[in-house]
């Protein structure tokens, strides 16, 4: 085992010993800053996603993608996920005009993934 590998595991078991999560982060920044809207983003994504100890809540996730929109009208990351959730029915009930509406806000933004998705979708 060479010094590397030993920096390695040193740095896993530190992780591991970490006791917040990625969502104790955000929720940090958006309480630091309610104006911060890569960190309602941030959060949003998490509650979406799920994994390494938060649940998913696509409910919450919703939430935060407004709230990131509501702070900036110019979020396309947020606008984009949104109308994904509003397409998919995660949180909220299958709405493909809704959908629309949210993935041409980001393509309005210049959101190139919003344009691809919005091509293969609509």
């Amino acid at each position: 085992m060479d010094e590397m590998d030993i920096n390695i595991i040193q740095f896993t078991e530190t992780v591991k010993n970490i006791d917040y999560t990625i969502v104790d982060i955000f929720n940090n920044e958006v309480n630091i800053n309610e104006y911060n809207s890569d960190a309602w983003f941030g959060l949003g994504f998490c509650y979406l996603q799920g994994g390494d100890g938060v649940e998913k809540n696509y409910k919450l996730a919703i939430e935060c993608f407004t709230k990131a929109i509501n702070v900036d009208e110019y979020d396309s990351t947020s606008q984009k996920y949104l109308g994904k959730c509003y397409y998919e029915g995660k949180g909220v009930k299958k709405n493909r005009e809704l959908a629309y509406y949210w993935y041409s806000k980001a393509i309005v933004q210049g959101d190139k993934s919003a344009i691809k998705v919005a091509l293969y979708k609509f």
